[in-house]
């Protein structure tokens, strides 16, 4: 996939492009109804499959001092893309100057002049140029007095609710990843970097956890999930712990993740892990050893989840490390 930053940089042409638009944050179901037309649409005639997102997003820019929480790295949403046989990503800069154009200028001086447009795809809810003002019916007249293709894809419905990025953020946000999962098409990951913290799950807990630096601006809500851990190509199964470890009366939220049946130092790798089912809330307990005893707890339900849920395409396969755990 070739990876352009936003159409100023285009240094050569792209062949009958067939494109879609917008910020795709979280590549969910009802931008996979979309991308996926564009790739097929493309495959038919010849064509370069072309998807344009922006950076930052639109909101963000507006409202800098409450930027959106995005689902997504960069770097994931790249390579989701990518996974849908796109040809060719735009990640346009959305600045002052970008801002500023009108709904008509966009059309004609970016989809057209700068990248030539042979047929756009989006969905109902599109809508372009400065203010926003643009609008499908606008649209639909921009394509006939400039002759390119316009393809509308309905909006996609889960459970009688439209599926949005905004309300897979209040999802995740909620904890409620089962839904989040559902909606998204896969598990919800967050990527980051294993550092070294207190030690106290090993030496104290008697359960090592691996403390994570994410990558991600949107983490789940407090509390305790069934997990996996992604790690050298394999997805090993694990026990996550997302709060500000009230029992240590702890004054900042850590995200911990305890591989089960795994032996080994994680400090200094690259993980991703993966929510599947928030099982409790984050508490604080009266000592330790209550501590020590809702922790077996949560493994021994963890394992119930996981293997109750063995023909579940999103969840497995996982990689049990030690048959004896299982």
């Amino acid at each position: 996939m070739l990876i352009i930053e936003g159409t100023e940089s285009l240094s050569e042409d792209i062949t009958r492009p067939i494109l879609t638009v917008g910020n795709f944050d979280g590549v969910h179901i009802g931008h996979l109804c979309v991308i996926e037309m564009v790739v097929e649409r493309a495959r038919n005639v010849g064509g370069n499959s072309v998807v344009m997102t922006f950076d930052p997003h639109p909101r963000t820019f507006f409202n800098p001092d409450s930027p959106v929480p995005m689902i997504t790295t960069r770097e994931q949403k790249r390579e989701l893309i990518e996974k849908l046989g796109v040809d060719v990503l735009i990640e346009q800069p959305f600045d002052n100057d970008f801002a500023s154009l009108s709904a008509e200028d966009f059309v004609v001086k970016i989809l057209l002049e700068k990248l030539g447009t042979t047929e756009l795809i989006v969905s109902q809810k599109f809508r372009f140029g400065r203010h926003a003002a643009g609008d499908i019916e606008l649209l639909g007249k921009l394509a006939k007095e400039h002759g390119f293709a316009f393809t509308l894809i309905g909006n996609l419905l889960f459970r009688d609710t439209l599926v949005s990025s905004s309300f897979i953020r209040e999802t995740i946000d909620s904890g409620e990843m089962e839904l989040a999962t559902s909606l998204l098409g896969r598990p919800y990951c967050i990527e980051g970097d294993v550092y070294p913290d207190t030690r106290r799950g090993t030496e104290l807990l008697n359960c090592p956890t691996s403390n994570v630096r994410p990558y991600n601006e949107l983490i789940p809500a407090k509390g305790i999930y069934a997990s996996a851990v992604a790690l050298d190509g394999e997805r090993i199964p694990a026990a996550t712990y997302i709060g500000d470890r009230p029992t240590f009366e702890g004054d900042k939220r850590v995200i911990e993740t305890h591989l089960l049946d795994f032996h080994g130092s994680l400090y200094g790798q690259r993980i991703g892990v993966e929510f599947f089912k928030k099982m409790r809330e984050d508490i604080k307990f009266a000592s330790i050893g209550d501590l020590q005893k809702q922790i077996n707890t949560d493994i021994r339900q963890i394992r119930e989840y996981l293997h109750r849920h063995a023909g579940d395409p999103n969840i497995q396969p996982l990689h049990w490390p030690e048959a004896s755990g299982r």
